[in-house]
């Protein structure tokens, strides 16, 4: 990705590390692993 696309200016932006936190309980310890909510979130955005 070239340094000046914009997805760079908006990760500089945005901080979405409180998903983990607020949804921890939500992850499971058995079974297969959820996608990372965080990385849905970014998806969601620039889609």
């Amino acid at each position: 990705m070239p340094a000046d696309h914009l997805l760079r200016s908006v990760e500089g932006l945005l901080d979405f590390s409180f998903v983990r936190e607020a949804l921890a309980a939500s992850y499971s310890a058995s079974g297969r692993p959820l996608i990372d909510l965080e990385l849905m979130l970014r998806m969601l955005l620039v889609g």
